[in-house]
């Protein structure tokens, strides 16, 4: 029996890389090309939300208001660039993942694998559902006034739509407003198919590394399950399936630490700038609701911090799950009755045990630990940046 991890596991993942070209399989020229223009797109929108500064005086208010929207679309930038520059990585993961899954040795082991890989595929529809909704909430943003009156039957004259999000075209923005909303549209979808894309990669990762650990626990259970019948053949069956969960002990973690190793380059500034962003965000949302009254721009801001919230979460969340997946086959280890175990296996279990003498941790660039209290940390680090702009403010 063989799975295929990406088709049947991770097909919404692929789709999302395919859409703006960081599939790190058939990189054609015309792959290159969509790539370029996915890039430039993101890229453009990020410029033009700075040209602002050119023609404006630029206050304190006025940057923080402008860079707390901007650092949100450079997110979607760096991703998109990361994961291109990663391709080697994503690929050689991919296939170092298969081959694990192709040395599977039973029906249960396997059928570990798809419970996993079914966790996978259910997160990517949650995730898929909150990213549409998401996206949908920024683009009806421009015209929530008009709805508004709409749905109150209000007969006043409205000014017209605009986009909440301050940028400089160099041109008049009402006559070309729909181009304009068109271009944010565009770039909404690339940087969310990018973000969809990886995250779910390395939600596909993680969820498969944690039915290793698992298929690990699996393994010490039933080769200490064969005490009950007592015999020379069967002690050497216990050694070999001993060997065997220790093994794929070894191996899960070995490719943990390699999957952190490869993705620091995007996790490390992204969270970094999450945290920044946040913050600003969670300022724009003081300023537009409490002294302004901007309801829509305050809205948009909501949806930001929304959306990097559940990155920041889902970041942490999986190092968290691998940690408490690798101690669960400790705890089995210890939980065996190992101590009427023949020496041999003793000595074997010994070995695992002496490993878990440290907690097994997912750790980004030596600096940034994977786990809820990071997720905790983190969030009051950017709470905390927000009360030194809000006494800026006063």
């Amino acid at each position: 029996m063989v799975i295929c991890i990406v088709t049947e596991h991770l097909r919404l993942m692929r789709f999302y890389l395919l859409a703006v070209g960081l599939w790190p399989y058939y990189r054609t020229n015309l792959v290159r090309l969509q790539f370029f223009l996915c890039f430039s797109i993101l890229l453009s929108f990020v410029i033009f939300q700075l040209t602002p500064f050119l023609v404006d005086d630029c206050t304190v208010n006025i940057i923080i208001k402008n860079l707390s929207i901007t650092s949100y679309f450079s997110i979607y930038m760096i991703a998109h660039v990361a994961g291109w520059a990663s391709d080697d990585k994503i690929k050689g993961l991919l296939e170092h993942l298969q081959l694990i899954c192709n040395q599977l040795k039973d029906e249960n082991e396997f059928a570990i694998i798809k419970k996993y890989g079914n966790h996978a595929k259910r997160y990517a529809a949650v995730l898929t559902s909150f990213s549409m909704c998401s996206m949908f909430g920024i683009i009806v943003l421009p015209f929530w006034p008009r709805i508004l009156t709409i749905v109150s039957l209000i007969n006043e004259s409205q000014t017209y739509a605009k986009v909440q999000i301050t940028t400089e075209y160099f041109i008049n923005q009402e006559k070309y407003f729909y181009l304009i909303l068109l271009h944010l549209e565009t770039v909404l979808w690339i940087g969310t198919s990018t973000l969809m894309g990886i995250g779910l990669l390395l939600l596909g990762y993680c969820q498969h590394m944690c039915g290793i650990f698992s298929i690990a626990s699996y393994r010490i259970e039933h080769a200490m399950s064969m005490l009950e019948n007592s015999s020379l053949d069967t002690e050497l069956k216990m050694y070999k399936e001993m060997t065997y969960a220790i093994d794929i002990h070894c191996t899960a973690i070995k490719y943990s630490e390699l999957l952190t190793l490869s993705f620091e380059n995007i996790c490390l500034p992204l969270a970094l700038l999450i945290v920044i962003s946040t913050s600003m965000n969670l300022f724009g949302i003081f300023k537009n609701m409490l002294i302004e009254g901007d309801i829509e721009t305050c809205m948009l801001h909501v949806i930001i911090i929304g959306v990097l919230f559940i990155l920041l979460y889902l970041l942490n969340s999986l190092g968290q799950d691998i940690t408490d997946h690798s101690n669960y086959v400790l705890s089995t280890a210890y939980n065996v009755k190992w101590y009427i175990a023949p020496l041999r296996i003793q000595k074997l279990l010994l070995v695992l045990l002496q490993r878990g003498n440290k907690t097994f941790t997912l750790t980004i660039a030596k600096m940034l630990l994977l786990s809820r209290e990071s997720f905790a940390t983190l969030t009051k680090a950017s709470i905390s940046y927000f009360t030194i702009l809000y006494s800026m403010q006063q």
